[in-house]
């Protein structure tokens, strides 16, 4: 009877053991995946939100200063001149 004792107490310490093992696999397989997610995200040269929610203020920032001044100028009713083109002088070539 001692004998299957020992038996089983041999059993239950190598499923015992097992069992971490695979735990701790598990877990560095874990780790190992997500540091790969991360290096392949940070080589995709993605915005981070921070900068993203700086350029979306600044752009509607711009888009209401846009809009005033169009209002402005519709207030005044003048009409925009057209930018004056360079005059371009002719080159003599020589013969």
């Amino acid at each position: 009877m001692k004998k299957d004792n020992h038996f089983l107490d041999d059993l239950s310490k190598m499923a015992s053991s097992a069992v971490s093992t695979m735990m701790t696999i598990k877990q560095d397989l874990a780790t190992y995946i997500k540091q790969q997610i991360k290096l392949g995200l940070k080589n995709m040269d993605f915005v981070s939100k921070n900068d993203f929610k700086a350029l979306k203020k600044s752009v509607e920032m711009m888009q209401a200063e846009i809009a005033q001044l169009k209002g402005a100028h519709k207030k005044d009713g003048a009409q925009p001149k057209p930018a004056k083109k360079p005059a371009v002088k002719a080159k003599k070539m020589p013969l």
